[in-house]
């Protein structure tokens, strides 16, 4: 058979295309970013892709994370956004494992503002809720040896959850509930036909305290941290007896607004201790 020279040249052009269109490909690889397929469109690093009004569903099997985002620089891990809706959601249905969990080395482990991204003013930072009817805890706080709970309000309540089980539970070594508030309220109790605030143990004011009436007087004159309204309800008593001596009256903002004063029936012969409360 006699060969054709075109014909193996043309053999050899096509060749030579394919390996040139191959290594342009790979090139074009390197140079351009990834690109990651989806069912329906791509999804391109380093910009921004829409969906229009389609999800985007990641599902997996196994027993390590679906999807790890991970910022080693200072910016956010994620930041989920929505103008309409809730921006984050997280649902699990496993028992004992939680639908959102945050961990942190040495700060928050999670932080909730309304005043962040535009969130309307007057909404809860952070709020727990039970739709079960297991009688299940609608927020918890636990420390093993800092504080479980801490609220923090600047003009109202710091921790309010009306419920008709059990609002807020803080349970911890060292503080189960710490409440604060600058100028208003740090914990309030409220309730319409119970009781508002149940206490089992001990308790501890720092409006309270013994005082010494100094023989030979009738009086002691007591300073009370934060000051003393005229109107304040104050309580005192003999720590021991003394036979025809007790306790006549408590007076508030006196000789200062910083002080009360607790008068004696008379004057002692000894020296008298006396325990003394200021309510408000």
């Amino acid at each position: 058979m006699t060969s054709n020279p075109g014909l193996a040249r043309s053999r050899r052009s096509v060749m030579a295309a394919a390996a040139a269109a191959g290594m342009a490909l790979v090139a074009e690889a390197v140079v351009r970013p990834r690109v990651a397929q989806a069912t329906v469109g791509t999804f391109q690093y380093g910009t921004s892709n829409f969906a229009g009004i389609d999800s985007t569903d990641l599902s997996a099997s196994g027993p390590l994370a679906t999807l790890t985002v991970e910022n080693a620089g200072t910016g956010a891990g994620i930041v989920a956004l929505s103008s309409g809706g809730t921006a984050f959601a997280a649902t699990s249905s496993a028992s004992g494992y939680a639908s959102l969990y945050g961990n942190h080395e040495a700060g928050y482990g999670v932080i909730g503002d309304t005043g962040f991204l535009g969130a309307a003013d007057g909404m809860a930072g952070v709020w727990g809720r039970d739709a079960s009817v297991s009688g299940a805890v609608g927020a918890a706080g636990g420390s093993v040896n800092g504080t479980g709970l801490v609220g923090v309000g600047a003009a109202s309540a710091a921790v309010t959850q009306p419920a008709a089980a059990l609002g807020s539970n803080g349970l911890a070594e060292s503080t189960g509930v710490f409440g604060v508030s600058p100028s208003g309220v740090g914990v309030r109790a409220q309730s319409t036909t119970g009781t508002a605030l149940k206490v089992s143990g001990k308790t501890h004011f720092s409006r309270s305290g013994r005082a010494t009436v100094p023989a030979g007087h009738s009086y002691v004159d007591v300073p009370v941290a934060g000051g003393v309204a005229a109107t304040s309800l104050c309580f005192a008593n003999l720590t021991a007896y003394r036979s025809g001596v007790y306790v006549a009256a408590v007076r508030p903002a006196y000789p200062t607004t910083a002080k009360v004063r607790i008068y004696l029936n008379k004057a002692v012969t000894a020296s008298t201790v006396v325990a003394w409360l200021v309510s408000d």
